[in-house]
């Protein structure tokens, strides 16, 4: 398969550097531009100052109107990721396969949470409230303002309601492959490029 004009890569170890600080240093990359940023089957191999810094980050980095996209294992009562029955046999095969689920949270956590790292939770955009096989996907808009930030946080209001006009491709994108691949397709003045990042 032919490379894409638009694709840019960016060999890049996010454990030893902050994703703002990777994207800062690209020129190309706007932080006011809206972008749909996509973490799917990903924070839940984190620990949970790290899934906290991720949302923190990605909302330095991503303009007002910016949507994230995520999928999470939820908490039972004991606090623990929740599969179900299934339960104690996911947490030992994924331990055997060391991928051991570390982070989860109660659906109902969820909103406090993501409004702490500068997004609102959007179930209405999320589709559904159903879980998938283990998962719960969600889907949030950012903040007007950034809670970790001297911004003074009386102007906060959320973007859910914000007219849905596209993002003109421009898409960080972060899974949980062997590589641990993050995909960046952005815009840049009238064209748009991607970038991809390993963490």
């Amino acid at each position: 398969m032919a490379r894409r004009d638009n694709l840019f890569l960016i060999a890049e170890d996010l454990s030893e550097r902050k994703l703002v600080d990777v994207l800062k240093a690209n020129e190309r990359w706007d932080q006011s531009a809206r972008t749909v940023i996509v973490a799917e089957g990903l924070v839940m191999y984190l620990p949970p100052q790290a899934v906290g810094d991720l949302f923190c980050q990605c909302a330095v980095v991503a303009g007002v109107g910016s949507r994230i996209a995520f999928s999470y294992i939820p908490s039972g009562a004991d606090g623990r990721p929740d599969a179900g029955r299934w339960t104690g046999l996911m947490m030992w095969l994924q331990e055997v396969a060391g991928d051991p689920w570390i982070w989860s949270i109660r659906p109902e956590e969820l909103g406090p949470f993501l409004e702490k790292t500068g997004w609102k939770n959007a179930p209405e955009l999320a589709g559904t409230a159903r879980k998938h096989g283990v998962e719960f996907y969600a889907v949030a808009t950012k903040l007007t303002y950034s809670p970790f930030s001297k911004t003074d946080q009386s102007d906060a209001r959320d973007t859910s309601k914000t007219e849905h006009s596209p993002t003109h491709g421009r898409e960080l994108r972060f899974s949980s492959s062997p590589q641990m691949m993050a995909t960046l397709t952005l815009p840049h003045r009238r064209s748009e490029y991607s970038t991809s990042t390993s963490i």
